[in-house]
């Protein structure tokens, strides 16, 4: 486990990743629905898009490899969601990185990104994870090898 990480330096790494990405980010009003592009920047900043783009990578790396991310949230109401990233720990950087990356790749809804569906990537891999963590619902016991069901050979 390692210790805290820079999060202003996640966050400007996390901005040139989506600034390189030809896709644009996109993002639907509650009231209107309609789609609004949201500029790397202020997908990027702990006040923005950061902690749903965290919590995504947390879910999916936890899923990979058992580890996750930790990610102190607090309560800001001028907060895009309103909540803000004040540490990032748990894993190597590296990690946390790709992990985003990740969840960004798993947006992609014909060459846009959509930021909506980081709750979907979420919900999905931590139930996948929660599916193969579960004990089998019935238990067939113990399988006898072939030969030994079908008899002896002639």
């Amino acid at each position: 486990m390692s210790g805290s990480l820079d999060t202003g330096r996640v966050g400007r790494v996390f901005e040139t990743v989506l600034q390189r990405d030809s896709r644009p980010l996109m993002l639907r009003g509650l009231s209107s629905w309609r789609l609004h592009r949201i500029p790397a920047h202020v997908a990027a900043s702990p006040g923005g898009l950061l902690p749903a783009f965290l919590t995504a990578g947390d879910a999916l790396l936890r899923e990979a490899t058992g580890q996750g991310i930790e990610t102190a949230l607090t309560p800001d109401r001028q907060a895009l969601l309103g909540y803000r990233v004040e540490r990032v720990a748990g894993t190597r950087f590296t990690d946390v990185m790709l992990a985003m990356i990740e969840a960004v790749d798993q947006i992609d809804r014909g060459g846009r990104l959509m930021a909506d569906d980081l709750t979907l990537v979420t919900a999905l891999s931590r139930s996948r994870t929660t599916l193969l963590a579960a004990p089998a619902l019935t238990d067939p016991g113990p399988v006898a090898e072939p030969a030994a069901r079908i008899g002896p050979s002639p």
